[in-house]
């Protein structure tokens, strides 16, 4: 009796019992390597979508809004702005060479 019982233990359950663990094993193991995956895989398209969707955002505001980064408002004119600065140059310029005399 002892001889068949360990025979039927040997190959038969324990054989069966160390599958089912090993496939619950793997199960686990393959579950959390692709939800890390999936996590990757989302983390990788949202870098992505930062480093290639913001410059063409970028772009696409300097080119179809001039007014984007403008602080002035929309009159704003170059030119009367380039004379003040020259003029507050030429004056800082003049203070400077009077000043070291």
């Amino acid at each position: 009796m002892n001889i068949i019982f360990n025979t039927l233990f040997y190959t038969i359950w324990l054989p069966i019992c160390l599958l089912l663990v090993g496939g619950v094993m793997l199960w686990a193991i393959l579950c959390t390597l692709f939800a890390h995956l999936n996590f990757y895989i989302i983390l990788a398209i949202l870098i992505a979508l930062f480093y290639i969707g913001f410059p063409m955002f970028a772009i696409y505001q300097t080119y179809n809004n001039p007014n984007f980064g403008n602080q002035y408002g929309k009159d704003f004119n170059l030119e009367k702005t380039r004379e003040m600065i020259n003029e507050k140059l030429k004056k800082q310029k003049e203070k400077w060479t009077t000043d070291h005399k």
